[in-house]
């Protein structure tokens, strides 16, 4: 009886670390979509965004029909609004400190290029184009964009390698789990082998006992009795075995 609790209660702790391991796994899954790469989203949005609207600022100076300029102008405006969408997402979002403050520098920069392009642009309308260009290139301009382009970068390299670690750790826990799942199986394989080896030893002990005394009861000795011990079946066999002598 003891062998075979001994093979349920590991057979339940299995199945109960089994059920714990992957609830682990699930919620680091769920915390990986949920955070890490919604982070990953948010940044890239944020790229292309940004790429949107230096694109349209080039576009609209190169174009002077007035209809062309004014799709190029709601295609500027969707276009900031994606990288305010994508800006708003990201800083309602669970960042490390140094990814906020690249944020944060990051959106300090957006404001003061925001209102140089829409100078140019209200210079471009004018079909003003020298003006237009020497705003946009001034060297110190130049510098931020250039930064700018450089923080986004940064901050999208930094959201894919905590999208990494994640994914390392989800792995390692993965290994783990299915490693200490095995060693579980295992030993309760042993455990349970070792319980079946030891009943059919008994069994078969309890069986050789019956039928000795049987065989001397035959034969008409009935000097001695079998040595009972337990409290199962083949004990009572021996018992019943011995009344007889």
């Amino acid at each position: 009886i003891a062998a075979f609790l001994a093979v349920f209660l590991l057979s339940g702790i299995t199945a109960a670390y089994a059920i714990r391991g992957f609830s682990s796994l699930n919620d680091q899954v769920v915390a990986i979509v949920d955070g890490e790469v919604q982070n990953v989203i948010a940044a890239e949005n944020l790229q292309a965004a940004q790429l949107r609207i230096k694109g349209s600022i080039r576009e609209h100076f190169i174009n002077t029909d007035p209809a062309a300029m004014l799709r190029i102008e709601d295609d500027l405006a969707e276009a900031r609004k994606a990288q305010k969408a994508a800006l708003d997402q990201l800083n309602s979002l669970d960042l490390e400190e140094e990814d906020r403050r690249l944020l944060e520098t990051y959106v300090s920069l957006r404001e003061k290029i925001s209102q140089v392009n829409n100078d140019a642009l209200e210079f471009s309308k004018k079909n003003d184009i020298d003006s237009a260009v020497r705003i946009v290139l001034d060297p110190e301009i130049v510098a931020l964009q250039a930064e700018r382009e450089r923080l986004i970068d940064v901050f999208l390299d930094r959201q894919i390698a905590h999208l990494g670690q994640y994914k390392g750790r989800a792995a390692a826990d993965v290994s783990e789990a299915k490693r200490m799942l095995v060693m579980l199986i295992v030993l309760a394989g042993i455990v349970g082998l070792g319980a079946a080896s030891w009943m059919i030893v008994s069994i078969s002990r309890g069986l050789r006992k019956a039928l000795d005394l049987s065989k001397r009861v035959a034969d008409g000795d009935l000097s001695e009795t079998a040595e009972v011990s337990g409290r199962d079946e083949i004990t009572a066999l021996l018992e019943s075995a011995n009344a007889l002598v």
